[in-house]
């Protein structure tokens, strides 16, 4: 509400065009999820918010940022001021992750998402909690910039683009299972430990 273009009308003219999308593509068959967070700014943990600041490039910048965490505590290391422009950005950045893990996914099957052509970084997400098509339409993207690679050379790119910053057996696992796919689908070929798209 407090940005030009971004206020209600905004808000009810894209969940309107979510609705007709999914309701073209599935009918009124699905469910919405509506939370609310009760006492939302008082109960915003001063630690959890300063940790996913911590990512902030600037050091000064990120001090500033939690010296006015700090300076309001509704109860010890939690709780932001209303009414402040910082504690609504820090408001919307601290639930960013459920927002980001809820919307707007609405498959029947997984032959369904095969039409969705993104990923999102990781943002702080587990690998296990990203769907399987974005980490496909990652790999899909790597290959496309690299041309052909080797399978290792890969995992270690599509492990940076996603956002982490080194290649776990649980990153290596979930990156296989989606590169499996890929090839079944017919988008990619793997020859020798080299990974090209398919022709």
């Amino acid at each position: 509400a407090c940005r030009k273009g971004k206020g209600t009308s905004f808000a009810i003219r894209r969940l309107k065009g979510f609705l007709r999308a999914y309701y073209r593509e599935h009918g009124t068959d699905g469910w919405v999820l509506k939370i609310d967070v009760r006492r939302y700014f008082d109960s915003i943990d001063h630690d959890i918010l300063r940790k996913r600041l911590g990512r902030f490039p600037d050091d000064e910048i990120r001090e500033l940022l939690y010296s006015i965490i700090d300076s309001h505590n509704a109860d010890v290391g939690r709780g932001l001021p209303l009414g402040n422009q910082s504690s609504q950005w820090f408001a919307l950045y601290y639930l960013d992750p459920l927002d980001r893990s809820t919307a707007p996914y609405y498959w029947a099957s997984f032959e369904q998402s095969l039409g969705y052509t993104q990923f999102r970084t990781s943002s702080g997400r587990d690998i296990q909690d990203i769907p399987l098509v974005e980490v496909m339409n990652c790999l899909r993207c790597a290959v496309e910039q690299m041309v052909a690679c080797p399978l290792d050379d890969l995992r270690r790119q599509a492990a940076r683009i996603l956002g982490f910053s080194r290649l776990t057996p649980k990153l290596t696992t979930a990156l296989d299972r989606a590169l499996s796919q890929l090839q079944k689908t017919g988008v990619i070929m793997v020859a020798d430990s080299v990974v090209k798209m398919s022709e």
